[in-house]
């Protein structure tokens, strides 16, 4: 069955301007105060079994997160705990970091029981979907927990019809797909089966693109530039 809901949620995520960092405190608060639907962040796992806040599997010092404690990550980094108690009421899209070619690539699936874990922990106060490019993250995380909302990433020159029928296939409600990717026939193959669409972009957003994939009817933006696609989504 189709989604019934074409109205596009906008859900923002950092970007490379200086206070808006990715996955930053600060971007998380200008995302809130914008009143988006929710917003999009990375998380990966500490070597002591953190869940940090954070996109790439290497610190600005060279060091990995996966072999650095929480408490000697750069002040700067968050906790999820932290995000998602200060996001209370929107939704949180949680990108996990861990899939095949990733430089902390982990078979066992330790970030993503952790992350379920959580949740699970909190009572299901938190309104989440998660997300990966790893088929195998999203597996796990629906074997432990089949009621949480899942999507998985796309980035590929794979036929779309294959694609698509493989996120049906492992029981995803959405897909998330590089914005280069959709057209009118990527959002009408998802719809034929029963997929929401939430494009993701790269951090030079431009009004025209973003604009393009509003008037495509497609259900959700994950993006650098929110003020930017909430004023296209008002001009309609």
């Amino acid at each position: 069955m189709p989604p019934t809901d074409q109205t596009c949620r906008i859900f923002g995520h950092g970007s490379g301007a200086a206070g808006d960092e990715l996955n930053s405190r600060a971007s998380f608060e200008r995302v809130q105060s914008l009143g988006c639907a929710g917003v999009e962040l990375d998380v990966r796992r500490t070597q002591d079994g953190k869940l940090a806040v954070v996109h790439d599997a290497l610190l600005p010092d060279g060091r990995d997160v996966a072999r650095t404690a929480a408490e000697d990550l750069p002040g700067s980094i968050p906790l999820l705990e932290e995000i998602l108690d200060g996001l209370a009421g929107m939704q949180v899209n949680i990108e996990i970091k861990n899939y095949r070619g990733d430089p902390h690539w982990d078979p066992a699936q330790l970030v993503a029981k952790q992350v379920v874990e959580l949740i699970a922990a909190r009572g299901g106060r938190d309104d989440v979907l998660i997300s990966c490019f790893g088929r195998e993250c999203l597996a796990e995380v629906r074997r432990l927990d089949r009621g949480l909302p899942t999507a998985q990433l796309l980035l590929s020159r794979r036929p779309i019809p294959d694609l698509l029928d493989a996120v049906v296939a492992d029981g995803h409600q959405s897909v998330h797909p590089y914005d280069t990717m959709v057209d009118a026939d990527f959002i009408a193959e998802a719809r034929a089966r029963g997929l929401r669409t939430h494009a993701w972009t790269a951090e030079d957003d431009s009004p025209q693109r973003l604009a393009t994939l509003i008037s495509l009817g497609i259900d959700g933006l994950i993006t650098g530039a929110p003020e930017l696609a909430l004023a296209l989504l008002r001009e309609r």
